[in-house]
This record gives structure tokens, C-alpha cells and sequence, in this order.
């Protein structure tokens, strides 16, 4: 931007042959000179070292990361949300596994606890069924909370974790 300034300046300048005649002067030691001057001034700039051009530049490198690593985040979150989504299908899948296994060995278990009682089993299977049973139930607990932590997760991802408090 070019610019105008004004400036000025009053001044004097004593010369005296002894200290004390600075302060009591007579018509015959008087040496005072003044002097003063008033410059007026002009900036015009012709040539601003591509300032202008390297911050224009700049700000278009700015804005190209800005949108690259916008770009990249929502690719990320797309890609997060899919694997969750994945992820929810498949723990519901063992979900389902892991429920059938259960009330079959549930089925095993009760068979083999009347054959017991009827005589034709023995402890020894009574037990190894009632492991199986408790087994197939834990496992079927774990899937149920692998699938609850499936469902948070893309709660999170979706933005939707105040659905969690209604």
C-alpha cells in the first residue's frame, strides 16, 4: 500500500566558552542557534517481493491439507462404521451359534440326567454333560456381550450414544 508522512522537528544548539553562561546569558555570549526542519514523504512500493503471491499460495496449500485430511477422516470414519457394522453382523451370527449350541446341550443334558435316574447312565457322562452344558452357556453369555459391545460401537461411530439415556 503506498503510503504519505509527514514529520518535522524544532531544535537549538548553544555554544558557550564557560558552563555558567549557559544558564546567564548576556547580549555578548549569546550563541544560540536554532534550527528546524519539515520533511514531507512519499512510499510508494513497486516491487513487494511476491509477498503477495506466496501468501495466496500459502493459503491455497492451506486450504488443499484442510480438505485432504477432511477427505481422509470421513474415508476413515466410512471405513470404521462398515467394519463395525461387519462386526455387529458377525457377533450376531455367533450370537445365534452359540444359543442353538446352548439349548442343545440343554437337551443333551436333560436326556442324559433321566437316563441317570432310570440307571442307564453313569455319573462320569451325567457330569461331562453338565460341563458341556455350562460351557455352551458361557459361551453364549461371551457372545451376547460381544454383540452388545458390536452395538455401542457403532452407536459411537453413527453419533448416536444419546439414544443410550432415553
Amino acid at each position: 500500500m503506498p503510503s504519505v508522512s509527514l514529520g518535522g522537528q524544532f531544535g537549538a544548539v548553544g555554544y558557550q566558552e564557560r558552563l555558567h553562561h549557559f544558564f546567564h546569558t548576556s547580549g555578548e555570549t549569546h550563541n544560540w542557534f536554532g534550527n528546524s526542519y519539515l520533511a514531507f514523504s512519499v512510499h510508494i512500493p513497486i516491487f513487494d517481493g511476491s509477498d503477495k503471491r506466496l501468501r495466496v499460495r500459502q493459503y491455497q496449500y492451506d486450504k488443499q491439507q484442510a480438505q485432504t485430511t477432511f477427505a481422509m477422516q470421513s474415508k476413515r470414519l466410512s471405513k470404521n462404521y462398515a467394519d463395525a457394522l461387519r462386526q455387529l453382523r458377525h457377533n450376531l451370527e455367533v450370537f445365534r451359534t452359540q444359543k442353538d449350541a446352548y439349548r442343545q446341550a440343554e437337551d443333551v443334558y436333560v436326556v442324559t440326567e433321566e437316563k441317570y435316574k432310570e440307571g442307564v447312565a453313569s455319573m462320569t457322562e451325567l457330569l461331562q454333560d453338565e460341563m458341556r452344558l455350562r460351557n455352551a452357556q458361557s459361551a453364549c453369555v461371551q457372545a451376547h456381550c460381544q454383540c452388545n459391545v458390536a452395538q455401542l460401537t457403532l452407536l459411537k461411530l453413527s453419533g448416536r450414544l444419546d439414544e443410550l439415556v432415553r
